[in-house]
């Protein structure tokens, strides 16, 4: 919660949500400011805090599509360049990030990191049992 008193963090909403999870994502990449955004699904609470940083670091470093991968798996967050802006604002909505991110091998930075968070996503409340059961 803390990361919501950041001044870099804006909630935005999504006017017509029934488009599709990915009009989410091109929302708020419309209404994004500075040089990239970060994207963190709200069903993934087991991301750690440290591997939010290193993928905002990796991205200082190096300006390109960070994504953690834990065991050869790539997870969230992922760090998107605002270059690609007009192209995921012409994606069809009912598309997916993944499908933007794939036609873009040339600028993408796989980081390793020690947190299975970045694969686990939270669906039902057993979800979240076991995902806290696995962080305690």
């Amino acid at each position: 919660m803390n990361s919501l008193l950041d001044p870099r963090v804006r909630p935005i909403e999504n006017p017509d949500p029934s488009r599709g999870m990915f009009s989410s994502i091109q929302e708020g990449v419309a209404q994004a400011r500075g040089d990239a955004v970060l994207v963190l699904p709200g069903d993934m609470p087991f991301v750690r805090p440290d591997t939010v940083r290193a993928v905002i670091e990796t991205y200082e470093r190096r300006p390109a599509i960070v994504s953690p991968r834990y065991r050869g798996k790539r997870g969230h967050p992922v760090a998107v360049p605002l270059s690609l802006r007009d192209e995921i604002a012409a994606t069809d909505p009912r598309s997916n990030l993944h499908e933007v991110i794939k036609r873009h091998t040339d600028i993408r930075v796989d980081l390793d990191v020690e947190d299975r968070g970045v694969l686990r996503d939270v669906d039902t409340l057993e979800d979240l049992a076991a995902g806290v059961t696995l962080t305690s």
